[in-house]
């Protein structure tokens, strides 16, 4: 539905040459390749895109996890491709810093998503616990070829976004950028939480809150500077 409508207004002269003049293309390719397209690819090929009657447990497929085929497709393809330009990546030694820090809370995040007996809910990134037998220590075995490349993908994601955080940009660029991470929880937190827990668990409404509470501050501090 949203590429519908961006696709009906782009017929607008005022519209399109806004997005020509603010949205860097290559950015929201690249985005939209590694963050959904690819992984979609790889999912099909792991048995993993759709749910099947035979394996109940297997829920958060490809199409069923809305902040893959929604947030990392549509959204986050977005939001790189305007504010990509805008990015300072001087000095290396901080960007440095900044995608190793990703990293590791990617990687802590992912160990977070891993299916516990006491909630068994596999999908596209940890579709069984074979390889772990079900040993915590040896969680990272069962992530996928989709889940390590989610990995790697939320890293770099990460890092675009604390960037973007220390980078001067317009205040149109600023409110768009607003307006995408506002939605953002709403299908890669609350959708997900839905499908595992059938309701809002505290964890998802405090991952939520907290997108929402930086999203404003940084706003904000951007507008006002």
């Amino acid at each position: 539905m949203l590429l519908l409508i961006v696709g009906c207004f782009s017929e607008i002269e005022p519209f399109q040459t806004f997005w020509r003049k603010t949205v860097n293309w290559t950015a929201y390719l690249v985005t939209a390749v590694f963050g959904a397209y690819l992984p979609m690819f790889i999912s099909w090929r792991e048995g993993t895109l759709l749910r099947m009657s035979c394996r109940p447990m297997l829920r958060l497929t490809f199409f069923h996890h809305w902040g893959v085929c929604v947030g990392d497709a549509v959204l986050l393809p977005f939001l790189n491709g305007i504010i990509w330009d805008h990015l300072n990546w001087k000095p290396w030694y901080q960007v440095a810093v900044i995608a190793t820090i990703a990293t590791l809370l990617t990687w802590l995040c992912h160990r977070q998503w891993w299916p516990t007996p006491q909630c068994l809910v596999f999908g596209i990134h940890f579709p069984n616990r074979w390889q772990s037998r079900g040993n915590a220590k040896r969680w990272s075995r069962d992530l996928s070829a989709a889940g390590r490349l989610h990995i790697a993908f939320m890293a770099a994601q990460l890092t675009i976004l604390a960037t973007y955080v220390l980078s001067p940009a317009p205040a149109s660029v600023v409110w768009v950028t607003a307006a995408l991470l506002a939605v953002f929880p709403l299908v890669a937190v609350f959708q997900t939480s839905w499908v595992v827990h059938h309701r809002l668990d505290a964890n998802a409404l405090l991952t939520a809150t907290a997108i929402w509470c930086a999203t404003g501050g940084v706003t904000a501090v951007k507008l006002l500077a």
